[in-house]
Parts: C-alpha cells; sequence; structure tokens
C-alpha cells in the first residue's frame, strides 16, 4: 500500500469517525489482534482497556490510531478486515478496504 493510500484511508476513517464509534466492537478479540499485529504497544492496549465504556475505548483508540506509523496503520486496517467484517462491510464503499 502506497503512503498515499494510507494517507487517503486514514482520513476517510477520522472523517467517518462516528461510524467507526457506533459499529467498532473493540472487545472479543479486536484489541489483543491489535496487540499481537503490533499495532499499539501493550500499555496503550492496558490503557484502552481501561476505558469503562465500549464507546471510551474506540474512541480512545481512534486518538492512539492517529499517531501510529503508516506500517502500524496497514497493520490496524489489516485486523479490521480479519476480526470486524461487519464494520469493512458496512463502510466499505466509502473507505475501500478490499483492495
Amino acid at each position: 500500500m502506497t503512503t498515499e493510500e494510507v494517507d487517503r484511508r486514514r482520513k476517510t476513517i477520522q472523517e467517518k469517525n462516528d461510524l467507526l464509534v457506533k459499529y467498532l466492537e473493540p472487545d472479543f478479540g479486536f484489541l489483543d489482534k491489535l496487540q499481537s499485529k503490533d499495532v499499539f504497544l501493550p500499555e496503550v492496549i492496558d490503557e484502552i482497556r481501561a476505558e469503562k465504556t465500549k464507546r471510551h475505548r474506540i474512541q480512545k483508540m481512534l486518538e492512539h490510531l492517529r499517531y501510529v506509523e503508516e506500517i502500524r496503520y496497514s497493520r490496524f486496517l489489516d485486523a479490521l478486515r480479519q476480526n470486524q467484517t461487519h464494520v469493512v462491510n458496512f463502510i466499505n464503499g466509502i473507505l475501500d478496504l478490499y483492495v
């Protein structure tokens, strides 16, 4: 994936933040997948898990996602495809994750 593609997807995710907050499921393995793919450091995963509500966990995750390097962002997209297919299917026309 080129830098331009990652930048485009990053911008789209930021613009569609409300959809991700509504539909993303951070529990039930997704945070584990992000940690195993080295998207976030274990301390960041712990910080995300410490949030009391699902909404706050997702917002914290998206907040940290803004600052990850391109390779980690690509890994996030891979994890999203593998673990959150309902979200990918919902926003696929917007984000074009299947490319």
